[in-house]
């Protein structure tokens, strides 16, 4: 399924509203595509993040994810 991989804001000039005309923007053109899920993959234990999504109406969903730490 195609998505987008990264989306980021310059620490410049977060907090100040960029992160969120960004996602509201891209949720707008989700709509229009009459698509009926959006996902964000973060980490569980970023609390900014966390409330960041939360704050745009983002709950947490039933996926598990896995990863492999490989050493090197």
């Amino acid at each position: 399924m195609p998505g987008i991989e990264l989306l980021g804001v310059d620490p410049a000039v977060q907090s100040k509203g960029v992160g969120k005309a960004l996602v509201s923007h891209l949720l707008d053109y989700c709509r229009d595509m009459k698509l009926q899920r959006v996902t964000i993959i973060a980490d569980r234990h970023d609390d900014i993040f966390r409330k960041f999504f939360t704050s745009m109406g983002f709950k947490e969903g039933d996926a598990i994810d896995y990863s492999l730490r490989l050493e090197q």
